[in-house]
């Protein structure tokens, strides 16, 4: 006769393990309120909580409302993330999605009292704007056993040093920082503002003109990562600062600059190289940046601990003839294992110049821009030098497509960069290049035009997982007549779930007939990101979609003025499906959350 055991027989430790591999939302609605060992088990064993990439509201509320208030006696960290309600990649200062997403900390909140948890050590804060971020740091002087802080913040210069370099608490506990700055003033440097971020050992800095690179780095002298863009304006005859940034525990640097000329990189790399090992630099740059001579002074005198070294230099209005790479064909780079690619990308115009990339392989960034005629002037040796981009941006021109030994085999979102009325070399582009099978999102950065019908629909055909469009909105009218032809709208119908246009329309690019035409294209889409013209426009429009894109859960809509008071209320009494809906506003952005 056979013997089984039933799950709550095993050791606890074992019971233990096995909830590992379960988020805590499910190891709560799974194995909560069977019984007090297994209710113990799950309570001892979620010491981690994320709020990150929840994929609907009522997840969200079930994690304040069931597990938080569960795990009071057991948390130790807990992450706050703006990031799910709208996919990170649409967010940004221009969409204006990480508005909708003060109601998430604000909710928290409400719900949850931090103070309460005496074991919680680290809080993570991701996405996080200046209201949030007030609202929590209040909170955190209460809670003494917090150890670290994690936080990446939205905001201008003035808001980063009023709520974290002039916070105490935050300060002292401060280990990651991620600063993604939305103005360019300067930062002024004092004596009490320098050394005040002594705990700090990952800095990533998305955006840095060169003014406050110098003060930022005083700023946190014990950092052992750091990634940063650093621009300069253009054609601007700049002095560079010459004061001493000494990063001695710096180990790991990821540099991109911009505008930026080499002496200031050089003086940079002197001051921080003692203990570097790992050197990543990207730059849209002079032929200086690929002078080998430059490079191998630079690592012999001063990056004399550095074991790995990685660069894409991307050269405009260049020629050919200026370009002499056999330097780099010596012992010096192949002890450092430094093995170099150059691709050349012919102009489309005689207007528009040539441009070349060198870059070590493999390569180092996730996005590469490439073409369909791109010359290989020197091929690399690695079957796998192309496996981290993800993101392949293909320019497009008359030439024909002539072939290609670059094969980008994890890409799964492709960007075509221009107006592209001609012939289909971008099948056969794609078909050799890529892993068709792979490609879950399609950009046009056209502005008037896409794709011809034919050629469209065979590459719908090509990448049958293909499931996000993002394209320029003023060609909705365009595109909805031209893609009306039955085979495109089933593919249309069964393929697309996401749909982002990229700016606003004017008031006659969509009416009543193009909405009818829109809705009929692409009746099971998912999540939409739309601009539409006025609050009127809005219930209009808005009444005809939920009423015919029945799967449509998430919302966002971007108009030119900003939205009157008592608008969401307006929605709802006049759209009735939306009663029970998450619906925020946001100056001229509104969002809704099906």
């Amino acid at each position: 006769m056979a013997t089984y055991q039933v799950l709550t027989e095993l050791p606890n430790t074992i019971l233990l393990d096995i909830i590992q591999y379960l988020s805590p939302i499910d190891r709560y609605r799974s194995l909560h309120n069977i019984n007090h060992t297994l209710d113990a088990i799950i309570r001892y064993g979620t010491t981690h909580i994320s709020l990150s990439k929840i994929q609907s509201k009522q997840d969200f509320d079930y994690h304040l409302e069931h597990i938080l208030p569960d795990v009071i006696t057991s948390l130790r960290s807990i992450k706050i993330s703006n990031d799910f309600m709208f996919d990170k990649k649409q967010g940004d200062s221009v969409t204006g999605d990480r508005a909708v997403m003060i109601g998430v900390i604000k909710k928290v909140q409400a719900k949850m009292n931090l103070v309460a948890y005496d074991k919680l050590e680290e809080i993570i804060l991701e996405n996080v704007n200046a209201t949030e971020l007030k609202l929590i740091s209040t909170k955190l002087v209460n809670i003494p056993q917090l150890k670290r802080l994690i936080i990446s913040f939205y905001g201008t210069i003035a808001g980063t040093c009023s709520l974290i370099f002039n916070n105490d608490v935050i300060r002292s506990k401060l280990k990651t920082l991620k600063l993604k700055l939305t103005d360019a003033d300067a930062l002024f440097p004092s004596i009490s503002f320098m050394n005040i971020l002594p705990n700090l050992e990952y800095l990533t800095v998305d955006s840095c003109q060169v003014e406050n690179v110098t003060v930022l780095l005083q700023l946190a002298p014990n950092i052992k990562y750091l990634n940063t863009c650093i621009w300069d304006f253009p054609n601007r005859n700049h002095t560079y600062p010459s004061v001493k940034s000494t990063l001695p525990n710096l180990i790991c640097l990821i540099l991109r600059v911009d505008e930026i000329k080499w002496c200031f990189v050089e003086h940079l790399l002197k001051q921080c190289g003692e203990k570097l090992k790992h050197f990543t630099f990207t730059t849209n740059g002079s032929l200086d940046f690929i002078d080998s001579e430059n490079w191998r002074r630079l690592i012999t005198n001063h990056l004399k601990q550095l074991i790995k070294f990685s660069f894409h230099i991307t050269l405009w209005d260049i020629s050919i003839d200026d370009i002499n790479l056999k330097s780099y064909n010596t012992d010096f780079w192949y002890q450092l294992n430094v093995y170099i690619a150059c691709d050349w990308i012919n102009g489309s115009s005689e207007e528009d110049g040539d441009i070349a990339h060198v870059y070590s392989v493999p390569s180092c960034q996730s996005s590469f821009l490439t073409s369909t005629t791109t010359v290989n002037v020197i091929s690399p040796s690695l079957n796998s030098c192309y496996d981290n981009i993800r993101t392949l941006r293909i320019m497009m021109d008359q030439k024909l497509f002539r072939g290609t030994k670059h094969r980008y085999i994890n890409v799964d979102w492709i960007i075509l960069e221009c107006i592209i009325w001609h012939n289909s070399d971008i099948l056969s582009f794609l078909n050799c290049s890529v892993n068709c099978n792979n490609i879950h999102h399609l950009e046009f950065n056209a502005v008037t035009s896409v794709l011809k019908p034919q050629v469209f629909c065979e590459l719908l055909e090509l990448c049958p997982n293909l499931y996000s469009l993002k394209l320029h909105s003023t060609i909705l009218d365009e595109m909805t007549k031209t893609f009306g032809d039955d085979k495109t709208c089933l593919l249309l119908h069964k393929m697309i779930k996401h749909l982002q246009f990229i700016t606003g329309l004017g008031r006659d690019d969509i009416n009543e007939q193009v909405m009818e035409r829109f809705v009929q294209a692409f009746i099971n889409l998912e999540r939409l990101f739309i601009h539409i013209q006025s609050s009127d426009d809005i219930l209009k429009q808005l009444s005809i979609m939920i009423q015919h894109m029945t799967q449509l859960n998430k919302i966002s809509i971007k108009t030119k003025a900003i939205l009157p008071d008592g608008f969401i209320d307006r929605i709802r009494q006049s759209i009735v499906p939306l009663n029970d809906c998450y619906i925020r506003k946001e100056k001229s952005c509104l969002f809704i959350w099906r």
